[in-house]
């Protein structure tokens, strides 16, 4: 999903996204040290 709006009042525009992950069984899950 994708949503662009104006920002009122300032020049510009705010661009918003998000992604669905989808885990696949087996897959590694990366550690953050």
């Amino acid at each position: 999903h994708v949503h662009y709006r104006n920002r009122t009042g300032r020049r510009g525009a705010v661009v918003s996204f998000d992604k669905i992950l989808k885990w696949r069984e087996g897959a590694a899950l990366p550690m953050a040290s």
